[in-house]
């Protein structure tokens, strides 16, 4: 059976939409985990790390810190880029229906590029805020990793 036009784009399209919420939502736990693992180990009396072990150790937590804060602010663009992406989609709809003059086309069509633009800036945004978001895990785990090894 034939696919109509577009359909695997838009299948593969979904398909990505939806790991990339896996993969913020993976980070954002284990990060969140490390984090936790870590603030139990600050509060254990036996453990008693040297001076460059607790400045190592605080810039590990304050980087788990920057991945959890980087992963909220990803899923909050996400949401954003849904809402108006979904609001473009139901303009777009009503602009196909429209019986109006040229100008009145122009108009409206002129408002949804400029919302279609901001669109394709929050979905850059959130790349943008995921790869932040997993070099700042990265680097608070190796960060606790190297104090244990």
């Amino acid at each position: 059976m034939a696919q109509p036009r577009g359909g695997r784009f838009v299948r593969w399209q979904a398909i990505t939409i939806t790991q990339l919420g896996y993969a913020v939502n993976l980070i954002l736990g284990l990060a969140t985990a490390s984090l936790g693992f870590a603030l139990s180990l600050v509060k254990d009396k036996d453990f008693a790390p040297g001076c460059s072990g607790k400045h190592l150790l605080l810039l590990g937590l304050v980087s788990l810190v920057v991945s959890i804060s980087l992963g909220v602010w990803c899923v909050i663009n996400r949401l954003h880029d849904f809402s108006k992406t979904a609001q473009n989609a139901k303009d777009g709809e009503a602009l196909e229906t429209l019986q109006s003059t040229n100008q009145e086309r122009e108009e409206i069509s002129a408002r949804l590029e400029h919302r279609r633009r901001e669109t394709e800036r929050l979905g850059e945004n959130t790349w943008t805020l995921l790869y932040w978001q997993i070099g700042a895990f990265c680097l608070g785990a190796f960060l606790l990793v190297d104090r244990f090894s």
